[in-house]
């Protein structure tokens, strides 16, 4: 089994989200989540939709409007949702840009501080990292 080219992955990987096709069956929260008292709710159920969304590469690509319409919240507060689990380490977000588009992956770290967030293996160069979230 060869692998596809990464364009027609994440182009038959938006369309099965387009369907409204996931590949989690149940959300999963671990203790530490729902014992952290600096998160709201909303930040607690964000993160079990987010591993429920976690796919066999390891990573979620859900778009913040799946995020707004599955939660039924605001940009606003799935923004600062992303951006709080980022920062208390309990994700690490990756937005790559290629000619194709922009693509953002947001791996679990289960609260864990991840010993380096960047790989370089994969090419390119990073350009930021601010709160968690890696711009290449």
């Amino acid at each position: 089994m060869g692998f596809q080219p990464l364009s027609d992955f994440y182009r038959e990987v938006l369309e099965r989200e387009k369907k409204g096709r996931t590949p989690g069956y149940f959300a999963v929260i671990p203790h530490n989540v729902l014992e952290d008292d600096r998160l709201t709710a909303t930040d607690k159920i964000l993160f079990g939709e987010i591993s429920a969304l976690v796919n066999k590469f390891g990573y979620c690509y859900a778009s913040n409007r799946h995020f707004q319409d599955t939660l039924r919240c605001s940009k606003k507060t799935i923004n600062v949702g992303l951006v709080t689990l980022a920062d208390r380490k309990y994700i690490t977000i990756d937005i790559e840009k290629n000619e194709t588009g922009t693509f953002r992956k947001i791996w679990i770290g289960c609260g864990k501080p991840v010993d380096n967030p960047v790989d370089n293996s994969g090419g390119g160069i990073v350009k930021r990292w601010i709160r968690g979230i890696v711009k290449r």
